[in-house]
């Protein structure tokens, strides 16, 4: 607790991310107290528990219905993902670093897997967990955590001798009949069980028997050969299930960050930084090299399943990074001496760096893809994918950026009113709903000059900005005032922050939603 207040007061002092933080904290302190107390023995304990117990309230968060919201794409992406970066190592690390074909599939496959805790925790404190970048991500990380039960009994089941062929066909059966088994239970035994506790009317009795099932979870699939984490993140899944599951995420929650906090210092304890000395040059060749590959085959992968640059740009920079996973498999293929003890810190300095650098990016994803990716290669042209042909007869109109929940609300008003608009998003799944009600859309990046030209933001006269992301409604904010100077601009901010920066662009009104409901609350109190 003292490296997470020490680490995470440094890094808000310097403006970083607060994981960044816990994470070096981690390493400087941990370093420290485990050559001063020799507590080398109890972090990966730790470490062990930090991460079930995050990855529980995670399951809880994100239940597998999360996956329905984006669908076929999320799903095919990650495991097309996973695949592809398994075999591209498989060819680089034996080719130019002289691994075993096995070795190599088994880096392959721990590079492979991204941080649900870094990124999910990013996604919550910027507000965009709703967003289309962000249920991509949450659905491809999803898929990935669940990968880790078919890859962790592969590994188990063989150091490298034998049939791989045969251990991956075993591994597969034997994680699909345990996960039947899971959500069986989960749809039957749990919601049963919490709505008896419930009507006893204890609050208390419901928190034990919430962190009960979650350890007899995680201590049933430890005994099963598979992690003690990866137990509790099912735990937190199987408890979704259950019609309490809002009553049992609020228990839950307030201890979240607790969880966070104990989660990322204990992965700083971890590295041992006396070690590292020798192979630094290594660790930066194998990080960059990791960086380059997942962010081609993801950026790619997304590309090829029909996403726009920006939106495919953003979700790729949050899934460039090694997760909490990778800490696990690396611990197994150390007891499997699939790796040695040199390599296992090698491998988790490159995680840890990893995990470093993605928040960093990630806050800068707009900056990164606006003025280095747009400008060197261009990316930004022809972004447009369909727009409706009577789109073009649209004058004095209103341009409604993005079609989510708010985008929603504003269109019906915009009907009643009788006012012409057309909408632009980056969604084809919303805007498969906007066609069905009839309205005109641009499928395309708000942020792009050519998307905004065929939406008539030249000729409208006003837009609304209804997306929750305000650096790309500062973006679009610069490019309208370019095509249109008269043009009224309504922006949404999630934040006091946000409402602030984007008064500094001079639009004609702010609406923060929170303040908006507070002043209704209020006006009902009064009347």
């Amino acid at each position: 607790m003292l490296a997470a207040v020490t680490g995470g007061a440094v890094a808000k002092k310097l403006r970083l991310p607060v994981i960044v933080g816990y994470l070096v904290a981690g390493v400087v302190i941990g370093t420290a107290f485990k050559i001063r107390f020799g507590l080398g023995s109890l972090t990966p304990a730790l470490a062990e528990l930090g991460v079930a117990m995050l990855l529980f309230s995670i399951g809880l968060e994100f239940p597998l219905k999360k996956f329905s919201k984006v669908g076929r794409p999320g799903i095919l992406g990650a495991v097309f993902q996973i695949l592809a970066t398994i075999i591209v190592s498989l060819v680089i690390f034996t080719v130019f670093f002289n691994f075993s074909p096995f070795k190599a599939m088994f880096f392959g496959s721990l590079i492979s897997l991204s941080s649900t805790a870094v990124v999910s925790k990013i996604l919550a404190d910027r507000g965009d967990l709703e967003s289309t970048y962000g249920e991509l991500m949450i659905t491809w990380l999803l898929v990935q955590d669940l990968a880790v039960i078919p890859l962790m009994v592969i590994f188990s089941s063989s150091s490298g001798q034998g049939s791989v062929f045969l251990a991956i066909l075993l591994a597969l059966l034997k994680a699909a009949v345990f996960l039947l088994v899971v959500l069986l239970v989960g749809k039957r035994l749990v919601p049963a069980l919490f709505s008896k506790l419930a009507f006893l009317g204890s609050r208390e009795l419901l928190t034990v028997a919430s962190f009960t099932s979650c350890v007899l979870l995680a201590f049933a699939t430890y005994s099963f050969g598979l992690s003690f984490a990866v137990g509790a993140f099912l735990g937190g899944l199987l408890l979704t299930s259950a019609d309490l599951s809002h009553e049992i995420h609020g228990i839950v929650r307030p201890l979240r960050d607790l969880f966070a906090a104990v989660f990322f210092v204990s992965l700083g304890f971890l590295v041992d930084i006396s070690s590292l000395g020798s192979n630094l040059t290594l660790i930066i060749t194998l990080l960059v090299l990791v960086l380059v590959i997942k962010f081609a085959i993801t950026f790619g992968i997304a590309r090829f399943l029909g996403y726009p640059d920006r939106l495919a740009f953003t979700a790729t920079l949050g899934l460039d990074n090694v997760g909490e996973f990778a800490f696990i498999l690396a611990a197994l293929g150390l007891s499997q001496e699939l790796i040695t003890p040199d390599f296992y810190q090698i491998i988790l300095a490159v995680v840890l760096l990893s995990l470093i650098i993605a928040p960093i990016a990630f806050e800068k994803s707009h900056f990164l893809y606006s003025y280095v990716w747009g400008k060197l290669l261009k990316s930004g042209e022809s972004t447009i994918h369909k727009v409706l042909a009577k789109s073009a007869e649209l004058s004095n109109h209103v341009v409604l950026v993005g079609y989510g929940r708010v985008g929603r609300q504003v269109a019906e008003s915009l009907v009643l009113a009788n006012t012409p608009f057309i909408i632009v998003d980056y969604n084809l799944r919303v805007l498969k709903e906007a066609r069905r009600q009839g309205f005109s859309y641009v499928y395309g990046d708000p942020t792009c000059e050519e998307v905004l030209r065929a939406a008539g933001v030249s000729c409208a006269r006003a837009i609304i900005l209804a997306v929750p992301e305000v650096m790309a409604e500062e973006l679009i904010i610069k490019e309208v005032r370019r095509l249109n100077g008269q043009i009224k601009i309504y922006c949404r901010a999630h934040t006091k922050e946000d409402a602030d920066f984007l008064r500094g662009f001079s639009p004609t009104a702010v609406i923060e939603p929170e303040l908006e409901a507070a002043r209704a609350i209020s006006g009902l109190l009064n009347d």
